[in-house]
């Protein structure tokens, strides 16, 4: 479950509950991100061969044929790929240093608004760019490596081609 107040559309608070583990997530704009009240941030950046990598899957058929092929051609170029169900807890997930990256197309505002300011605050870098299907692709990891990571998915066939935001 997560939640998010934003301002003059930008993310200004929000918060991210893990209702199996209880875990709770938080971050407030420029006042950090935090994990049951405890200070977290992202992991130091490891090399592409060695970073762990989040993902999801739209709903139409179409469009996870190109995020499975996509996949495909990341997947021997990254440590392992992960698939929790979750945009918000997976955005979180980079927030705690529990993974190295995510990218998703698809998912909609209520999905990353508030995981991705726990990112950001937690010193990952967060953008909405347009995947290959025409729908925002939410891209995350940390700051340092986030260029690296960025062209790799680009690479891979996440985003359009020749289209940056």
């Amino acid at each position: 479950m997560s939640i998010a107040a934003r301002t003059d559309e930008q993310v200004v608070a929000g918060a991210v509950v893990n209702v199996a583990s209880g875990e709770i997530f938080a971050a407030s704009r420029g006042g950090g991100a935090f994990l049951d009240g405890r200070p977290i941030r992202v992991r130091p950046t490891p090399p592409m061969a060695e970073r762990l990598v989040a993902t999801g899957f739209w709903y139409d058929r179409e469009v996870r044929a190109t995020q499975g092929a996509a996949v495909a051609r990341l997947l021997p170029q990254v440590r392992d790929i992960r698939r929790a169900g979750s945009c918000a807890l997976d955005l979180c997930s980079v927030a705690a240093g529990r993974c190295d990256a995510y990218v998703e197309e698809g998912p909609a505002a209520w999905d990353h608004a508030a995981g991705g300011l726990v990112a950001e605050e937690a010193g990952a870098r967060f953008e909405l760019r347009p995947g290959a299907h025409g729908l925002l692709c939410v891209i995350c990891a940390p700051e340092e490596g986030f260029a690296e990571f960025s062209a790799l998915i680009e690479g891979a066939g996440f985003l359009a081609r020749g289209v940056r935001e």
